[in-house]
């Protein structure tokens, strides 16, 4: 198969989800699946599989994204199904990073709660949500020592992804409309932990005391 894009779905304990994705896109894209549940050998004969041997938290899909060799990738959580002709929109408009969801109001926020949320719309955001994200490796590749340095955090990843991007490449990231089915959640979603948006708050604040813009 050839194409520019690989989508990367990382998995953890939402086969199901994940099989549905996988039978939808599979005959478009190649797949590549990071199963972050350890002792569990996840199998699919129409992806690619990473089985980790531990949780290696949600850093670890930026990462292994620089094992393949195409241009783009999309990055994809696995509650959520884009459709390949939205897929195929967001390669079209070749920016750095865009995605389905996003936050604004960084720099006038207290907590994580005052941001703004912004999903399936067409708006300029601060940073980029891990739901859906396209992004080009040329990109990731220059900022992978930071990605690596990171020590696989428990939160924020797509915040770092996001800060790093906009200041190294002074790129504006958006948020933009795709066609799109959300897949259930179960009991498994990190945002449904007590201390997920406190993590997350504290990674946007190291990067306002830096200087978001």
């Amino acid at each position: 198969m050839s194409s520019p894009i690989r989508i990367i779905i990382l998995c953890y304990r939402r086969w199901g989800n994940v099989d549905a994705i996988v039978k939808a896109l599979h005959k478009y894209f190649p797949i590549t699946v990071i199963n972050n549940l350890p002792n569990h050998e996840y199998a699919n004969e129409n992806a690619e599989i990473l089985n980790n041997k531990q949780n290696r938290y949600c850093m670890t899909r930026w990462i292994k994204s620089a094992i393949y060799p195409e241009p783009f990738k999309l990055v994809l959580d696995d509650d959520i199904l884009l459709s390949a002709k939205s897929i195929k929109k967001l390669y079209e408009q070749k920016r750095d990073m865009i995605g389905i969801m996003g936050y604004t109001g960084v720099n006038n926020s207290k907590n994580y709660f005052d941001l703004k949320r912004v999903f399936n719309e067409n708006k300029k955001v601060d940073f980029l949500v891990g739901s859906a994200i396209m992004i080009k490796q040329s990109c990731l590749d220059a900022i992978m020592p930071e990605l690596v340095n990171s020590n696989y955090p428990k939160r924020g990843d797509d915040i770092i992804v996001s800060y790093l991007i906009k200041n190294k490449f002074k790129s504006t990231l958006y948020a933009t409309e795709c066609d799109h089915l959300m897949l259930p959640e179960y009991d498994v979603g990190l945002n449904l932990q007590k201390e997920h948006f406190d993590l997350r708050w504290q990674v946007v604040e190291k990067f306002k005391k830096l200087g978001w813009t």
